[in-house]
This record gives C-alpha cells, structure tokens and sequence, in this order.
C-alpha cells in the first residue's frame, strides 16, 4: 500500500510540477514555489517507493511477487541490494529515481534556463512514474511463500551491482540535452543558453560509454562463455546507437562554441540521441525483440505505453525542430575541408552514418517480418557495413591534430608533415610481419597507428598547459587503442575442439590440456584441467551447471599482455551411453580415433509427405587416411521424434541429439558402450585483449577529465 501509494502521488507531483515551471516559463513568476514544492514532493515520493522495495528485497518479504520473482533465502546482501534492478519493474523504479536526482541538478546549476529545462524533465518522468503504475514492483501474490525463485544465475556476478546502475544513470542524463534542444527551439536561443549543454551532453555520454558499453562488455566476455564482448544483439545495439550519436553532438557542441557551426545538426542529434535511449528501452522492454534477442523481455503491458512515449518525443522533438528550421539558417557557416571545422563536420557525418548503419541491422529482423520471413543479419554485417566508416573516421583523427581553423591545401599539408607517412608505413610492415593478412586490416591498423601517433604528440603539447587540457586527445588514444585491440581479437582468434578423457592430455595451440577431474561447489561442477606449456603450468577451473533447465557455462581466462587464453566447457558427459559435442557447419572435432567435421545440415519431405520433415546432418568422418560420407537424421511428424543413426567403420553409431538451426549447430552422441566421463571443451586464444582494455581506460578517463573540464568552465 506504502510504495504504491507513493508511486500514485509522485506522478501526480509530476503532471503538477511539470504545469507550474511551463507557467513560470510564459512569464507567471508566482509559480516557483508550487513549482519547487511539486518536484520535491515527486523526488521524496520515488525516494520512499525505493526505500519500501529496497526494504522488501533484504527482508524477504517474498508475498511481493517481484520479491519472490528475483530473491530466494540464500541469496547474499549485495545481490539482494542488486535484485533491485533485475527485473523490469525495480529496473524502471530506479531509472525514475535517478531522473528526479538529475532533475534536482539542474535547478541548482541551471537557474535561468530551469524554467524552460524542466517540463520537458518532468513529462519524461512523468511517463517513466506512469510505466510503474502499470507494471508495479509492489504487487503481491496473495499468500506468502516459503522461498523465492531467486536471482538470474547470469545476474550473480559482482558486474550485475555496477552495470544497471550506469546504465540508468546514463539514461537520466541523457534527458537533459534533448531539454535543451527544445528550451533552445523554444526560446529562439541556439547559442548562449543552448551551449551551456555542453558539460551534461559530456557526462551523459560519459556514462553511457562506460556503464552500458564497456562495461557490460567485460560483463559479457567474463561471464557469458561465448568468447566475445559484442555480439551485435539487437538489444546490445540499440545501446550503441545513442553512444555514437552522443559522441558526434559532444564534437559538434565543441565546435558550435569556438565557431557558431553545426547548430542544426547539434539540435537534430540533441534529440535525436534521447529518443534512441527511450528507443532502446522500447526494443527491450516491449517484446518486438523477444524472437530475436536474448536480452528482450517479452511482450507486456507497457508495450503500447512505451510506444506512446516513443511517439511524444520524436513527434515533440522533431517537429520543433522542423517548425524552426528555416530560423536556423545561416546558423554558421561553410568550412573547408581541410581545417579543424571540417573534419570535424566529417567525423560528426561518419558517426552518424555509423549509426545509421547499425540502426538498419538491428531493425532489419522486424522490417523483414512485416513483409515475409524474418532475417537477422549475423556479425559480418555490421562488420563489412561500418569498416569504411570507421577507416575515414581514422583518418580524420590523424589528420586533425595538424589543422587549425584556417583553412590547409592539402599540397602544404603533406609538405609540412610528410614524415608522419613513415608511421602509417612502419605499422603496415609490423602487422604482416605478425600474422595480419587481410588487405582491409593492413590499411585500418596503419590509419589508426597514425592517429595514435599524431594524438600522442597532441596530448604531450597539450599536457604543458595542465590536466584539463588534455581530455579529447587522451579519449582519441584510447580509441585508437582500442581498435588495434577490437581488430586482433575479432580477425585473429585462434579456436579448438577437444574431446577430453581424464588423465590423457591433448595439445591445442601451444598448450598441453589435461583433464583431472572435477569437484562441486554451491552447486556447480568445477572442472579441474591442467594446462601447460612452455612458460609453465597452471590449473585451469572452469565451470558448469544447472540454472532451472537451463546449462550454465563459466569460462576460465587465463591473461597476460599480449593474449588471452579463454577456455569454455561445452558438454560434461558422465555416463556409459557415449560421447557427447556439439558442433557448428564447416567445424571438426577429433573423438576416439576419429576426424569428424559437420558440413551442412539437409531439410527433405520423404514421399512428398509435407507432415514430415527430415533434417540429416552431412559428417565427413575420417580414420586411417580414409574418409566417408555420414548422414544421421531427426524424422519429425508434428510433435514426434525419430533418431535415425549413421553407423561408424568399426560399428559404433552416431545420432543427432539436438539442433539449432539458427545458429547453425547441432549436439551429436556417438554410442560406444564403453566412454565414463568426457569433456567436451572450447579453447580460444584471444590476442591483444589487454590493449582493448588499456584503451578502454583511456577513453572513459579522457572523457571524464573533458566532462570535469566544461564543468569547471560552466559549459
């Protein structure tokens, strides 16, 4: 009763609040206290809904079905604290809660602007407020259970206490620039007033590079098994989307206040880039991603509300903006190409076209649904689609270090500065030299080495003059870091099967593996695996079990500077029926004297019968120099199965367990009456992992001392 009440009343405070600074705004000086008094009585009531919640999830009070839904009695304090946020329900409570405290930031630091700031802050809050009244956190079951189901087995991990909460930060902030977009709109005022946007675009940003990109990446490359840190999961995208427009209306803002430029384009990505985060929550939260993303909640009742909210801001946002379009012109001016102005222009397009390229894929699943099948696109996409973007971006990272806002020819250019080719030239012949083949590699590493290179100098000169100085070129050394990192281990992973038998070792990719055995833990089968080589030997301990039905994979990495070494169970057999692999199209593993490589899988209609359907997988099976053609089947007639083996040279026989058509894979069992135990384990090693993390570091510290900068110079 408490929490909903509190929930009813913050949203009234909202629509209130939201009234009185709009009146303020026209003039009605009289409507700053009610104004003030409204939004603290909004602040205070979120305060106590996430007290009462917070309150529920530490004491168990599992009667409340969101309780009972993320927390059982073993669960420790910290994940009890991070149950908050599990769900869709106290995710949304704590989204709204940091929207009020940003909301309370601004009306200290922007006094004049506040008036015109804070309706648009509260219409968001308002909504969010309005998405908990729908979906509440404070529904009860009716009866008290003795126990609850517990936390997500994915959500035990210390990331699960850091990422939501930066994410959700993130989010608040990023309301603040699409306020200021349509104050200035409003106002007529697209310079003094609109520029003071520059240290929350910058802090928004901040947050969102670091909570909701990188970070959940090392969430994701730690705990998920896969081998990965992005996997261009629809969801995982549409996080990317206002990242990247971010990063392109910080360089514009930037650029607005030294030359009065880009106003246009700063307004449009101002909006733009909070209805890309309001974008994101509706792919995850509204079920139109539920059959495409594994991240996605599945359709709710908030599905038609977020689809509103959506619509209100971009019909809001963008039709200020094409009600005073004709009023921006001759915001500015033409730049030529070659000055500081003009690669600016060109970095901020190529983010934007970046942008627009992995909006396409991630849309692509629904727009081929509305008229036909659906097709997601797979990785080599976003791959193929944003490489000569990002190459141009490179350049134009390398090339700006030497400009100033007089226009360059690009004769004296490369007069003056011809020596930096050495650069570009020296890291061509080092890469190959180490193994990179690939023409398209070769030419992105040498642009990025030269952008390393001329934003190393720039940040060294700039250092003189004291920290603050330095937070752009700092975040561009990142960048360029990070790239080398993204590309040697994306392009240049090295992966293995084995099949392995306790006590007899194996050799894959320089490392002696032997399996020992394994013990249980909490409930989890620690895999002990011996791993040498010529450095030395370590034990290797990752892990496996059960989540409800569900099989969990936690990966073991061993690191140092120059690779990772990442090792994923896939199958633990233990029982006297055979061996057990899963393998994808055109993969191999080597079992019990055998070579076998799945190459396809084959869809047949025996007798023109459409109520079956037969799917064979074609195995090239090879012993003894000798190789042949194996195809197990699956017969399935509406809901039965038949297993239709393949039988092996010395007569054992091999099925078709299972199958992931949409991956591409499929579990096999070879039947030998005789195999006890087995482990079936992915070895990767991962090349320059520590340099992607180095750049990291970089980015996000370039761009808080950049955020700590404006602050400091009050935007």
């Amino acid at each position: 009763m408490i929490g909903s009440l509190a929930l009813y009343t913050a949203f009234a405070a909202a629509l209130v609040a939201g009234w009185r600074f709009a009146a303020l705004a026209r003039g009605d000086k009289s409507a700053l206290r009610p104004a003030l008094r409204a939004y603290q009585v909004h602040t205070a009531c979120l305060a106590v809904a996430s007290l009462y919640l917070l309150d529920a999830l530490v004491t168990r009070k599992f009667q409340f079905s969101y309780v009972f839904a993320h927390t059982d009695v073993s669960l420790p304090t910290h994940y009890l604290v991070s149950a908050f946020w599990a769900g869709q329900e106290g995710s949304l409570l704590l989204w709204a809660l940091l929207g009020a405290g940003v909301a309370g930031l601004v009306i200290r630091h922007e006094q004049k602007l506040m008036p015109f700031l804070m309706p648009t802050i509260l219409a968001a809050q308002g909504f969010l407020v309005l998405f908990l009244m729908v979906l509440s956190p404070f529904k009860q079951l009716g009866f008290v259970p003795e126990n609850g189901q517990g936390l997500n087995p994915m959500l035990l991990d210390p990331w699960m206490v850091i990422h939501p909460p930066l994410t959700f930060l993130a989010y608040a902030l990023l309301v603040v620039p699409f306020a200021f977009a349509v104050a200035a709109l409003w106002k007529q005022d697209y310079h003094d007033g609109f520029l003071r946007i520059i240290p929350w675009a910058l802090v928004g940003w901040l947050f969102m590079g670091a909570g909701g990109i990188f970070v959940g990446g090392a969430w994701a490359y730690r705990v998920l098994g896969w081998g990965g840190y992005w996997g261009w999961d629809p969801v995982e995208n549409a996080a990317l989307l206002p990242w990247l427009t971010g990063a392109a209306l910080v360089h514009g803002l930037l650029m607005q206040r030294q030359r009065r430029i880009f106003t246009r384009a700063n307004l449009f990505l101002a909006i733009t880039t909070y209805v890309l985060v309001v974008f994101a929550t509706f792919l995850t939260r509204s079920g139109a991603m539920a059959e495409f993303s594994v991240h996605a909640f599945v359709d709710t009742p908030l599905t038609s509300l977020l689809g509103l909210f959506l619509a209100v801001l971009a019909l809001g946002g963008y039709g200020m903006f094409a009600w005073r379009y004709r009023a921006l012109a001759g915001q500015g001016q033409d730049e030529a190409f070659l000055s500081r102005p003009g690669t600016f222009g060109l970095a901020m397009l190529a983010l934007g076209v970046s942008a627009f390229l992995v909006l396409l894929g991630t849309l692509l699943p629904l727009l081929t649904k509305a008229i036909g099948t659906p097709a997601s696109p797979d990785q080599s996409f976003y791959w193929r689609t944003n490489a000569p973007v990002w190459l141009v971006l490179f350049l134009l990272l390398a090339v700006c270090p030497f400009l100033g806002n007089r226009p360059h020819k690009a004769q004296d250019l490369w007069n003056e500065h011809k020596l930096w080719g050495l650069v570009p030239l020296a890291a061509t012949i080092a890469a190959y030299a180490l193994g990179v083949r690939h023409p398209y590699d070769l030419v992105l590493l040498a642009a990025v080495f030269l952008a390393l290179g001329t934003n190393l100098v720039a940040l060294a000169r700039y250092a003189r003059r004291g920290l603050r100085y330095t937070g752009g070129y700092l975040a561009h050394v990142g960048l360029a870091l990070m790239c080398v990192g993204i590309v040697a281990s994306t392009s240049y992973t090295q992966s293995e099967r084995l099949a392995l038998v306790p006590g007899e070792p194996q050799t894959a990719l320089g490392y002696q593996i032997t399996y020992m055995g394994y013990s249980i833990a909490a409930n989890k089968n620690i895999l002990l695996i011996d791993v040498g080589s010529s450095r030395g030997s370590f034990v290797a301990q990752p892990r496996m079990y059960l989540a409800g039905s569900r099989l969990m994979r936690e990966p073991y990495i061993a690191r140092n500077l120059w690779r990772d070494l990442y090792m994923t169970p896939l199958e633990l057999v233990d029982d006297d029926l055979g061996a057990w692999f899963i393998l994808g199209k055109g993969e191999s593993i080597d079992l019990e004297g055998y070579t076998i490589k799945f190459t396809e899988f084959t869809f047949t209609m025996p007798s023109g019968d459409d109520s079956v359907v037969e799917v064979g997988a074609v195995l090239e099976v090879t012993s003894g120099g000798h190789t042949e053609v194996l195809v197990p089947v699956v017969r399935q007639r509406g809901d039965e199965y038949e297993v239709i083996s393949a039988e092996l040279p010395d007569g054992q026989v091999i099925i078709i367990e299972a199958i992931n058509a949409g991956s591409g894979q499929a579990r096999f069992a070879v039947v030998t009456g005789t195999l006890q135990e087995l482990l079936l384990l992915e070895v990767k090693v991962k090349p320059l992992i520590s340099v992607l993390a180095l750049g990291t570091v970089l980015l996000i510290a370039g761009t808080f001392i950049a955020t700590w900068h404006r602050f400091l110079s009050r935007g």
